[in-house]
């Protein structure tokens, strides 16, 4: 058996994936988890054919990689225990396709293939699945095309939200929203996946805030528990949600549109409160939201979905990219004295940003034999979520000093190429220096200068890769 690593296989469907390969020769397997996969081929494959032939070419508008699986790629192409097993065999025809359904029987289930020319049948196990094949080769002959196929749910794309959300609760729902012993919003963490604080007591008369931090999806769903909970207790539920006041003009709406539909789409009674004081001084607008739970959870949805829709527009203009939900990866390089702005105490800053933007972001080890003064802080996810990571950890080191930043990244040969050509354009546009490093067998691509500059730079050259 020989295995392989393909990378790009996103919106690759498992035969697709298996299609692409198959002329090499036969396939066993084909594990599918998420923007790569693995296949397992019999003995005698040309997969040295397969390497050269698929290098970085366009499959159904992916572009696809293939490689011999290395050691430390073959630890991860395990069995997801999380996978969706089938057996899919390649019939053509009517009499191809009932011939295969009656080799099988009906003991198995007969799944919808969905896919042209291929029929699909569920398995419990990896086990169950290759038994099947082994049946339905013996049968038909060993030339037929059939394989195990296995993928792991995708998670939904995290849409980052520009803020915390901030709430103000009356003092009544409070204990209701904890719960005994913390239960209740323990609960809503666990299944929302966002951070919901309640503040300190501090009288039984004061209201108190609820804050939210989260993804939009994230946000959203802890939004709703704590309105079906406040339902729960009182028939006429309403809160204050404060919105910071660069982002009440996009609420309202022009000539008051926006806030109209919500108002009329979700049932709910909704107030936004006009401050007569400067921004300076008052921050944030307060809007009440009351009605059912159903009503309250459709008007904050449709708030939330306005304020990341927004955000994720104005992290376009910035980075000068289009919006794309393709995987990424980043690096920033900082000063080792500035680790603890990115991490926060007890790693309290990179968990708050990693659930604002559905991200990873990571501070790697510091390399003892390097003698630079500097860390390396990666960012991983999908792009519109990597972005608004970067412009978040970006900014925090200017608030600290730092008035020099520097990203890098891997890129494909054709973005290195266009690199090359344009550099001297590339760097006049953003006001930055753009290098391309070879290290370590792996090529980046480095961009150096002001905020500004980076930020521009890093979106020229990433609309190419």
């Amino acid at each position: 058996m020989v295995k392989l690593w393909v990378g790009g296989t996103g919106r690759l469907s498992v035969p697709a994936i298996a299609d692409m390969i198959q002329k090499y020769g036969n396939v066993v397997s084909v594990i599918k988890k998420g923007y790569y996969s693995f296949i397992e081929m019999e003995d005698g494959a040309l997969w040295e054919d397969a390497v050269r032939d698929l290098h970085e070419v366009d499959v159904d508008g992916e572009t696809v990689s293939v490689e011999r699986c290395s050691s430390e790629n073959s630890e991860n192409s395990n069995w997801p225990p999380t996978a969706i097993i089938s057996v899919f065999v390649k019939a053509v025809g009517e009499d191809a396709v009932n011939h295969v359904n009656t080799i099988v029987g009906d003991g198995v289930k007969h799944l919808d293939a969905q896919y042209e020319n291929y029929s699909r049948f569920a398995a419990e196990t990896e086990t169950e699945a290759s038994a099947l094949v082994a049946k339905i080769k013996s049968n038909v002959g060993a030339d037929v095309k059939a394989f195990v196929g296995a993928y792991t749910r995708r998670r939904p794309i995290e849409m980052p939200l520009p803020f915390s959300i901030k709430l103000s609760v009356r003092p009544h729902f409070v204990g209701a929203i904890i719960g005994h012993g913390g239960e209740n919003i323990q609960a809503i963490n666990t299944k929302s996946h966002a951070n919901v604080e309640v503040s300190k007591h501090i009288d039984t008369q004061s209201e108190r805030s609820v804050t939210i931090k989260g993804s939009l999806s994230k946000t959203t769903l802890a939004f709703s528990e704590i309105v079906r909970i406040m339902s729960e207790n009182d028939d006429n539920p309403s809160l204050n949600l404060y919105v910071p006041y660069e982002y009440v003009g996009q609420l309202i709406g022009k000539q008051g549109n926006t806030i109209k539909f919500i108002l009329e789409r979700s049932g709910a009674k909704v107030e936004i409160h006009q401050s007569h004081l400067p921004p300076e001084l008052q921050p944030f607008n307060t809007v009440t939201i009351a009605g059912t739970q159903h009503e309250m959870s459709t008007a904050f949805s449709m708030m939330a979905k306005k304020f990341a829709t927004s955000y994720s527009r104005n992290l376009q203009e910035q980075y000068n990219f289009e919006p794309t939900m393709s995987y990424s990866k980043v690096r920033i390089h900082f000063p080792s004295d500035l680790a603890s702005v990115i991490i926060g105490k007890g790693g309290s800053s990179v968990r708050a940003i990693n659930n604002q933007t559905g991200t990873t972001v990571s501070v790697l080890a510091q390399n003892e034999d390097s003698e630079d003064d500097v860390r390396i802080c990666e960012i991983r996810g999908a792009h519109l979520g990597v972005v608004a990571a970067l412009s978040e950890i970006l900014s925090k080191l200017k608030t600290s000093g730092c008035s020099h930043f520097t990203l890098s990244f891997e890129a494909s040969s054709s973005v290195i190429e266009f690199v090359g050509e344009k550099q001297l354009s590339l760097e006049r546009d953003s006001m930055s220096q753009i290098s391309v490093v070879s290290e370590d067998g792996t090529t980046r691509i480095y961009i150096s200068g002001g905020l500004s500059s980076v930020k521009v730079g890093y979106g020229l050259v990433h609309q190419n890769s």
